[in-house]
């Protein structure tokens, strides 16, 4: 498992039969959970973190820190 931080969320990764990410936030709602990126084999690791830094933009773009709460 490879850590690395971006814009405040740590982002833990790994490959076994695809690249997982698991992002979490800096606000605590994120801490009981995380977002989930993946990437094919091919695709690799630079592709799976810069689609995480993308989605981590285009978030704090659209005002959002963190992801909505769960529909109970």
């Amino acid at each position: 498992m490879q850590e690395v931080t971006y814009k405040g969320h740590l982002i833990t990764f790994h490959c076994s039969d695809k690249w997982i990410a698991t992002v979490w936030g800096p606000s605590a709602d994120m801490a009981a959970g995380g977002q989930v990126v993946t990437a094919t084999r091919e695709e690799g690791a630079d592709i799976l973190l810069s689609r995480v830094r993308a989605r981590i933009d285009r978030q704090k773009a659209n005002g959002k820190a963190s992801t909505p709460p769960l529909q109970r």
